[in-house]
């Protein structure tokens, strides 16, 4: 896992990019096969960036999976905070979920 040490989030953000991470990691515990799970929480200077990626089975990103009840909580998280999420996925390749929140400016010294 890695991150930027400095990041200091909103605890509204906070919450729901731990949800997202959650329930990336359940997906992928579940269904990827993977051997390698990475999380990245980096800060940009246009926002946060949140990459979940894992070496697993990938999947046939359609529809049908567009609708998944995981994915579509997902993206009702992403879109509460203002962000958008991309998923990068195919049979054997694996699964990278790539999530980007504007931040406009951060306040270093709030306490939650």
């Amino acid at each position: 896992m890695g991150y930027d040490e400095e990041i200091r989030l909103n605890k509204g953000i906070e919450d729901h990019l731990f949800r997202i991470v959650q329930e990336a990691l359940s997906n992928a515990l579940r269904h990827s096969k993977a051997n390698k799970l990475e999380v990245k929480l980096l800060h940009r200077s246009d926002g946060i960036r949140l990459s979940i990626r894992d070496d697993g089975v990938g999947f046939q990103l359609d529809a049908k999976k567009h609708t998944s009840y995981g994915i579509v909580s997902m993206k009702e998280r992403v879109n509460e905070i203002g962000g958008s999420l991309d998923i990068i996925t195919a049979p054997d390749r694996g699964t990278r979920i790539e999530i980007r929140v504007p931040i406009l400016a951060i306040d270093y010294t709030a306490e939650g």
